[in-house]
């Protein structure tokens, strides 16, 4: 028998979903192994989060890892950058999306 979301959770996953797909998006222009600005981080972590709270029985997402602050990167240049490669993040973001369901931009 399926799940039945009450209308508030729903239009939390469809607004869950479409900022996935923005992510995804804004993300798909970085060289998989460069690593993004920590802001750009700090969006994956909420992402994450938001993720993580509407599907905390997936296991993938619970063994999802938030991004965390680096500046020991190689190129970082004493820059404030996410220890996540870029490829790593659009991995994470395809599963989030995998389960989410994926609406808005599309990259494809």
């Amino acid at each position: 028998m399926g799940r039945c979301w009450p209308p508030s959770k729903l239009r939390g996953m469809s607004d869950l979903s479409t900022r996935l797909a923005a992510f995804e998006k804004s993300i798909a222009e970085f060289k998989a192994e460069s690593h993004p600005s920590w802001q750009t981080g700090t969006l994956y972590n909420a992402l994450l989060a938001m993720t993580k709270e509407a599907h905390a029985d997936d296991p993938v997402i619970r063994s999802l890892q938030p991004a965390s602050r680096a500046t020991t990167v190689p190129g970082a240049m004493g820059k404030e950058i996410s220890n996540m490669d870029a490829g790593s993040m659009r991995a994470a973001v395809n599963q989030m999306l995998s389960v989410v369901g994926r609406r808005g931009p599309s990259i494809g």
